[in-house]
């Protein structure tokens, strides 16, 4: 099972607000806030993390069980009390997801599930044709490849950076494989029927951030399903500065 890490981003939120409220950070919402901050960012960074984690895991979920019993009834409002239940049982059952299959993408793949932030991806079927963007040498990569984005990128320096797109490309020996020039943006189509893998970028090393926020879509062998619509040219800004 694939967290779906919107929602669980959108739950957090919601819990957050929740705790400010009804100003219960002396009761137990700072336990509750490092629990979700530890959980987003720590614990499903890897599946031996979550291992490891797990009698921790479950010892703070149940820090969250108090809020439904006497402090419910006196202090919460009628209206706020299924919210409070329906949150407490997301995360209980986010608890029991913990330990979760990477799917499709990390058994069949060798690469692909290391470029999404902690594993996380969603799977998706386009309902319909859906066009994106991708970032490429007009020279060498005619447009196609298996990774691509949402937004039309602003500069070449947001590419290196928000979409952790290196430069220079280095193997695990530390030698140098291949340089990616980057110089058009591709706008391709592709159409109802596409299987593609969506979820935020993970940190690449130096300057290559990615990020939560920073979206990007794995399509396996693109070139056979997609069609090249328009392409331009990407704006200019020195390579030297993120290598």
């Amino acid at each position: 099972m694939v967290i779906n890490y919107l929602e669980m981003k959108r739950v957090a939120n919601e819990l957050i607000e929740f705790i400010e409220k009804y100003n219960l950070n002396d009761y137990n919402g700072e336990i509750v806030l490092r629990f979700l901050k530890e959980l987003i960012y720590d614990v499903i960074d890897n599946k031996k993390n979550i291992l490891e984690k797990e009698q921790e895991i479950s010892d703070i979920m149940e820090s969250l069980f108090p809020l439904r019993t006497g402090l419910t009834e006196m202090y919460v409002e009628d209206r706020d009390k299924k919210k409070m239940f329906q949150l407490n049982e997301y995360l209980e059952n986010l608890k029991r997801k913990l330990i979760f299959s990477m799917g499709e993408v990390s058994n069949n793949l060798k690469r692909p599930i290391q470029s999404f932030y902690g594993g996380m991806y969603n799977e998706q079927i386009l309902t319909e044709a859906k066009r994106y963007y991708r970032i490429a040498d007009i020279t060498t990569q005619k447009g196609f490849g298996n990774y691509y984005i949402n937004e039309i990128p602003k500069s070449l320096i947001q590419a290196r950076i928000d979409y952790a797109i290196k430069l220079y490309l280095i193997n695990k020996n530390s030698r140098l494989i291949g340089i990616a020039p980057l110089n058009t943006v591709y706008v391709i189509e592709f159409p109802a029927g596409t299987v593609v893998y969506e979820g935020p970028i993970s940190y690449q090393g130096s300057f290559h951030l990615g990020g939560l926020e920073k979206i990007h879509i794995f399509i396996e062998n693109s070139w056979q399903k997609g069609r090249i619509i328009d392409s331009f040219p990407l704006e200019k800004k020195k390579e030297i500065f993120i290598i």
